[in-house]
């Protein structure tokens, strides 16, 4: 096989604080590789290494000879001035110089004779084997059907960047990349902001993908449908380890090691002997996971489970904000009982004081001894020991996520508000979120696009469309929209 990206002995330190350790593996041409990890592991680090956006400590990273590499960061920033038009002519410039040159060729042939026809030749060969490589002779085509794909075709060409929404600009980023169709394909969370129809183009583009594929991302279903194997950055060691296979495949390997897990946590320092006592304390007086008394009369049922479905753009942030009340409707009315305590997990997540610690973070506005909160905390299982002390300001964007998924299950709410919440977390938090989820005992809606996620949490599909909500199955929805696509 032709190695298109080989990673060589990738090390990578802020101060003492350890985030890659001698990384070594290689993606192949055809291949498409999953890059995984709990949050905070360098993943994100690794990928702008590799496009030399962060210098490593001791690195090599190797393309190919004549390959080009395409990267597709997880915020885009530097173009708003910049229109639809503009982005187009910029990713496939490339592709017009090559043509610009294939025509001088063709005008040198016309004169020239003997050793310098034959090298005026070979180097038109050369160029028209990259025109054709990189997609120049169908390239109308393809702009059309990366935008349609992407459900960006209907955006006016002479719009700016600055103008559009963030899943407007998450989508278009990733068709401008696409279009330059680079050899190296390194993805960044390319599903945040894609639907089911948008998820569903973009796997089975994927899966026809003529070059290498290194991408990080959350979505599980997506990584099967792609994914011809795994690496994982280890949480510990900070090495990596490939798995062959898909996600599923990598899940069922990763089983028996997180049994190894359980026996490390037994194994703290000493404040756990006693932290582990007053999880006992804790586990009996902590109203979260208990039933609720029959004064609790305000729930449809106490296990309801509803996610919320649509497009981008249909509304479903916004219903949420309105039942939350952090935004005000135009018509209608909305009632909510008394007795019910929201809470409300918003898509972007609550900022966060970046100089406090994680255990400071999470702590302020939470009732309770200090000791019985980081017995709370530890046994959600979100966060370790070792992590209490880090400082808010060097977590990653999965890692805030999950504190702010720490907070909500202490603040001992009797109804949940989810926007995306699965956005940015890891897997080995994906599975004890849903596990939580589960054994919550009232009211649960969620906005959601992660299938698996939908899939685990169970209960009403109520899908947003044209400003209407209908009640319909899951697979019946996905169905509609794959249709439509």
């Amino acid at each position: 096989m032709t190695a298109y990206l080989t990673i060589n002995h990738i090390s990578k330190s802020y101060s003492f604080h350890h985030i890659l350790n001698d990384l070594s593996f290689v993606v192949n041409a055809g291949e498409r590789i999953g890059l995984v990890g709990a949050n905070g592991v360098g993943k994100s680090t690794l990928l702008k290494i590799v496009t030399g956006e962060i210098k490593a400590d001791s690195d090599e990273t190797l393309i190919a000879p004549d390959r080009k590499l395409g990267y597709l960061v997880q915020i885009i920033e530097g173009f708003d001035e910049r229109t639809l038009d503009d982005l187009i002519s910029a990713s496939t410039a490339y592709l017009h110089d090559l043509e610009d040159l294939m025509r001088e060729l063709e005008r040198q042939m016309t004169n020239a004779s003997g050793d310098e026809l034959d090298a005026v030749m070979s180097e038109y060969g050369e160029t028209a084997d990259q025109f054709e490589r990189y997609g120049g002779y169908e390239i109308g085509y393809r702009i059309d059907i990366v935008l349609s794909g992407l459900d960006v075709a209907s955006i006016a060409r002479d719009r700016t960047f600055g103008t559009l929404s963030g899943g407007e600009k998450a989508r278009v980023g990733l068709a401008m990349l696409l279009l330059q169709s680079p050899d190296v394909l390194l993805l960044d969370e390319p599903t945040n902001h894609l639907d089911f129809a948008t998820m569903h183009w973009l796997e089975n583009y994927l899966q026809g993908y003529r070059g290498a594929i290194l991408v990080v991302s959350h979505d599980r279903q997506f990584l099967n449908r792609i994914a011809t194997a795994m690496v994982e950055i280890d949480e510990h060691s900070r090495s990596a380890k490939r798995y062959s296979g898909d996600y599923d495949t990598y899940q069922r390997a990763k089983a028996q090691e997180r049994q190894q897990w359980v026996r490390d946590y037994a194994q703290q320092q000493e404040e756990i002997k006693a932290l582990r006592i007053a999880l006992k304390e804790t586990a009996h007086s902590n109203a979260n996971y208990r039933a609720h008394t029959d004064n609790d009369k305000f729930t449809v049922g106490q296990k309801s489970r509803i996610v919320l479905v649509g497009v981008n753009g249909a509304g479903k942030s916004t219903l949420l904000r309105i039942l939350t009340g952090f935004e005000t409707h135009d018509a209608g009315e909305v009632y909510v009982n008394p007795g019910v305590k929201i809470g409300y997990l918003d898509q972007e997540g609550n900022s966060l004081d970046p100089d406090l610690t994680v255990f400071e973070a999470y702590q302020r506005g939470l009732e309770g001894s200090e000791q019985a909160l980081k017995s709370i905390l530890l046994q959600s299982g979100l966060f370790r020991y070792d992590d209490l002390d880090k400082r808010v300001g060097v977590l990653s964007a999965g890692q805030e996520r999950k504190l702010q998924i720490a907070r909500l299950i202490a603040d001992q709410s009797n109804l949940l508000m989810l926007d995306e919440p699965t956005n940015y977390v890891s897997f080995d938090v994906l599975e004890e979120l849903e596990a939580a989820l589960k054994l919550f005992p009232g009211p649960v809606i969620a906005a959601s696009h992660d299938r698996r996620f939908i899939q685990q949490f169970g209960g009403e599909v109520w899908a947003l469309e044209d400003g209407h909500l209908l009640v319909d199955g899951y697979a019946k929805y996905v169905e509609a929209q794959v249709q439509q696509a």
